[in-house]
């Protein structure tokens, strides 16, 4: 009786598989918000090819993607050092 309850009541026998089920749960989320991302990236990239090709005025798309990119980029440059630690925070982001 008293080795049932230590292997099925016990509560802190049960605290490794909670912390392992939230940190599973964490990790699901981490790798959705990464495939969200890589997918930002690559309609971002469709968008700039398909600018690129067509110009400005392609059908779908109702904002200049190539003249926004130009001005971040801009602006990143114009920030100095700033501008060079925010690019790589974000090269960083999107590296992992």
């Amino acid at each position: 009786l008293f080795l049932s309850y230590l292997s099925a009541g016990n509560p802190a026998k049960q605290k490794p598989h909670t912390q392992n089920k939230y940190m599973q749960i964490i990790d699901n989320i981490i790798g959705a918000l990464k495939k969200i991302t890589e997918l930002g990236v690559a309609l971002l990239a469709l968008a700039v090819v398909l600018q690129v090709i067509f110009g400005s005025d392609v059908a779908f798309l109702k904002v200049d993607v190539v003249s926004n990119l130009t001005s971040i980029i801009q602006g990143l440059g114009d920030g100095g050092l700033v501008g060079l630690i925010a690019a790589a925070i974000l090269y960083s982001i999107l590296k992992r």
